[in-house]
């Protein structure tokens, strides 16, 4: 019970990350930076980009908690989700924040 507790605390932090990281993209976005990842880069500013950041990526990390987590696969979960939470705010979280202090500083 505490491993799914912990799994569920760090799926809930890659989510407001997630969240952090979209609305922050729009921020810098319209201080004129560009999207750097070619597959979002289209759809970032519209409804689709927001509905892929914002309901899909949590939406499946939900689904995995709640539907695909066995209690033999909770601790590689943990594993996986921190992992990705690290790589996901060291890289895209910072770099966005990065970007509009650079841009609200030139401006």
């Amino acid at each position: 019970m505490k491993d799914r507790k912990r799994l569920l605390i760090l799926i809930c932090a890659l989510i407001i990350a997630n969240f952090y990281d979209y609305f922050i993209t729009i921020i810098a976005l319209k201080m004129g930076a560009i999207e750097l990842n070619p597959i979002m880069r289209p759809i970032v500013a519209n409804w689709q980009g927001a509905a892929i950041k914002l309901l899909f990526a949590p939406a499946m990390l939900l689904f995995y908690y709640f539907y695909c987590a066995k209690k033999s696969a909770i601790k590689r979960g943990i594993s996986i989700v921190k992992a990705l939470l690290i790589i996901y705010v060291l890289i895209a979280v910072i770099w966005n924040t990065a970007m509009v202090v650079i841009l609200s500083l030139m401006t």
